[in-house]
């Protein structure tokens, strides 16, 4: 350490990571409870909003206060990129460093965190209280501050883990809970704070028990090795199947052909991103009818050993003839639920093709 004057009216500060602050919450300590001070923090101004601005200083350099912005100093540098940056001038009260005028010596404005955000304890007092929605509106409306707050960051995901461990006791019928569970939902895919890989299957489901079979199957075809997912996709796809096998019209005389290229031509233009199906999209589409029938990547390695071609419009084809009829016709019309808003008159021409209905039913020429 370098020998040198320590200025006078400085106080002892703490820059504090975002694991330090996650594990005083948890816990329940101070701030780098057992580290010496290495910068010091003179006071220069203070404001009514909890804010206040200083110059810092480190007991390890010779230059009194930072005059530049030198990035070897990480809180610097995370500063200049954008990262948060915490401090506590009593090992008690977290500031966030809010603004940094490069001035000589540099001006630092730091803020109270409890000042900037949701004070983290209100929701641990919510959660023994069991205030699940409290909770959840108070973590939707400060979403965007969960990825800059580790202590938020911290709660927020005690919670997310006592609510999931307790969900399959309560109300399959609750809209309240329901509600709940979508909105852990958007927050883990609008990726505000993620869930682990466990809590986001026990989320999805919790909310397939909780949805109609169309809706819940989407959540359920995750984790077909649970045996409620397993049970629920196996219902889902009986059901398709049954709603094909009422259908009125026939299947044996099909021009298939002629289906297969009029079905092709819509889905394969590459500068229309609301048609164009993708070797992974399309076979998605089939796993939506057909849950068990191998992925992309499965399908792609098998042709490529077997020798046969990778080609989009020769390996669809093949795919779609390797169905059963029925099951060939629940395919065609989930992608012509897709693409008919954006392409009506070629969807209607394979609908023709398929007897669902008269040519002369459709008032466009097609």
């Amino acid at each position: 350490m370098h020998s040198k004057t320590i200025p006078n009216n400085v106080i002892n500060c703490w820059f504090v990571s975002e694991i330090d602050i996650a594990r005083s919450v948890q816990d329940k300590r101070l701030y780098n409870e057992y580290i010496r001070p290495y910068a010091y923090f003179s006071l220069k101004s203070k404001s009514n909003d909890n804010s206040i601005a200083g110059h810092i200083g480190r007991y390890e350099t010779l230059e009194d206060f930072h005059c530049t912005l030198q990035t070897q100093f990480t809180y610097i540098g995370d500063y200049l990129q954008k990262k948060a940056v915490y401090l506590t001038l009593d090992k008690k009260t977290l500031y966030k460093v809010t603004d940094l005028l490069p001035s000589k010596p540099l001006l630092f404005t730091l803020t109270r965190i409890d000042k900037l955000m949701i004070n983290p304890e209100e929701i641990y007092q919510l959660l023994y209280k069991e205030q699940w929605s409290e909770i959840i509106k108070i973590l939707h409306k400060h979403k965007k501050d969960i990825t800059d707050d580790a202590s938020l960051q911290f709660a927020a995901k005690t919670f997310e883990t006592i609510f999931l461990q307790k969900a399959d006791t309560l109300s399959l019928d609750s809209a309240e809970i329901r509600e709940i569970l979508e909105t852990l939902y958007i927050l883990h895919f609008g990726k505000f704070y993620l869930l682990s890989g466990d809590n986001l299957r026990r989320l999805s489901i919790e909310l397939a028990k909780r949805l109609p079979l169309n809706d819940a199957f989407n959540y359920a075809k995750n984790y077909p090795e649970d045996d409620f997912c397993k049970a629920l996709i196996a219902e889902y796809q009986n059901e398709n199947l049954d709603k094909v096998k009422r259908q009125t019209y026939s299947t044996i005389n099909y021009n298939w052909i002629e289906i297969y290229n009029r079905l092709f031509e819509l889905i394969n233009n590459q500068e229309d991103t609301a048609t164009y199906f993708s070797g992974p999209r399309f076979i998605n589409a089939v796993r939506e009818i057909q849950p068990y029938s191998p992925t992309y990547t499965q399908y792609i390695q098998t042709r490529s050993d077997a020798g046969k071609s990778t080609s989009r419009k020769i390996f669809y084809y093949d795919l779609l003839m390797d169905q059963e009829p029925n099951v060939r016709v629940a395919i065609i019309e989930k992608i012509l639920d897709i693409v008919r808003p954006f392409e009506p008159i070629k969807s209607t021409a394979i609908d023709i093709l398929l007897g669902k209905m008269k040519k002369g039913n459709h008032p466009t020429q097609l």
